[in-house]
């Protein structure tokens, strides 16, 4: 669990300072979570931050950002809400009010502690902010036009999501989020590795680098690995085997499914099936963002009730003639199925989105990020 924050880091309120994580409840309802020190109340599942970033009292908005500086905004720990997430606070118990002068909605879910969100209308380009008898706030999605992102809306006649866009460079409000964590998840190791649960599935912590060896850490991208095949491949220049080899083999391996006997993943990991792959685009239960680790850029899949995490790196493909491309913008990893003579099923990510059921040349070099057996 990451170390307690500072006093005031990035404005958050700060109580138990020395405390990473406090639980308040009552007749076994967790009422309040002060994670970190930052405050967070319970509604429907979903903690909410008590303020605004930058603000230090209800009816202080905080700072205003565009929305990819909205992205990195909230502390460790904290995120912005889903589409989703918002849509389950608007349908709770809410009202509009004033605090201290300042209009907003309040929202309550057969609790003593609502939240609060003053009517911060939207910072246009840097002007200055004055009260507004509405509230516009980001939240984590993108809208299918990539110049907009969804918000919540609010005002005096309620409060919405579905619908409501913002141009990605106007200034709005954030209000961060976690999931509640009322005990601990139970830690599942493999043969002395540390697995990460997310959606039900078990994952690895990191790619595979050569056979039966994982990488580093989750930013370092391992090898590519041809579909059914055991030697691995560099996912850098000059084209290197974990056999010494420099000869790219373009004949498609046979075989229905990625063969145990060929599979590089350690002993008690195997490749994903498919429908593992898919487990990871459940907006419902795993929230997908495209983030930077280090120096890697990728795809950081967090399990939305547990708060646990897996970050796939963007480390491109080798093509049918074993030629690197699209490093640090694609990320390509095989599943254990074949769906035709020449594809394999594949998970397919950018900066936009991902594709699960992707059909993948078996010839290619994929990543491999293997699951507990």
């Amino acid at each position: 669990m990451a170390a307690a924050f500072g006093a005031n880091a990035r404005g958050f309120n700060h109580d138990h300072k020395d405390a990473d994580t406090v639980v308040i409840g009552r007749g076994g309802v967790v009422d309040v979570v002060y994670f970190n020190g930052v405050k967070g109340f319970n509604i429907k599942g979903t903690l909410w931050a008590e303020f605004n970033v930058g603000a230090t009292s209800d009816e202080d908005a905080g700072k205003f950002f565009t929305w990819q500086e909205a992205r990195t905004a909230c502390p460790e720990g904290w995120r912005l809400p889903t589409v989703r997430e918002f849509e389950t606070l608007t349908k709770v118990d809410n009202d509009w009010i004033t605090v201290k002068g300042t209009q907003g909605r309040r929202f309550y879910d057969q609790t003593i502690y609502p939240v609060f969100f003053p009517a911060a209308g939207p910072n246009d380009m840097g002007g200055t902010y004055s009260p507004s008898p509405k509230g516009a706030y980001w939240s984590a999605d993108p809208a299918m036009d990539e110049s907009y992102a969804l918000i919540l809306f609010f005002n005096a006649d309620g409060a919405r999501v579905w619908g409501n866009v913002a141009e990605i460079d106007r200034m709005l409000p954030v209000r961060c989020v976690r999931p509640v964590e009322a005990e601990k998840v139970k830690a599942v190791v493999v043969n002395g590795t540390k697995g990460v649960r997310i959606n039900g599935v078990v994952w690895a912590p990191a790619n595979v680098d050569a056979p039966a060896v994982f990488a580093r850490d989750e930013t370092d991208a391992g090898m590519f690995y041809q579909w059914n095949r055991s030697e691995g491949w560099s996912t850098t220049d000059p084209l290197r085997s974990s056999e010494g080899g420099s000869k790219w083999n373009s004949k498609p391996e046979g075989g229905k499914r990625f063969s145990s006997l060929q599979d590089p993943c350690p002993a008690g990991w195997r490749i994903p099936k498919p429908v593992e792959l898919a487990s990871l685009d459940n907006r419902e239960r795993v929230f997908s963002e495209w983030v930077r680790r280090g120096d890697a850029m990728g795809r950081q899949f967090t399990d939305i009730k547990t708060g646990e995490s897996i970050f796939l790196p963007a480390a491109g493909a080798r093509n049918v003639l074993g030629i690197r491309y699209f490093e640090g913008l694609l990320g390509y990893y095989w599943s254990r199925r074949r769906i035709s003579d020449r594809e394999a099923a594949s998970l397919l990510f950018n900066d936009e989105g991902m594709n699960p059921v992707n059909e993948g040349n078996v010839v290619n070099g994929y990543n491999i990020r293997c699951v507990k057996k």
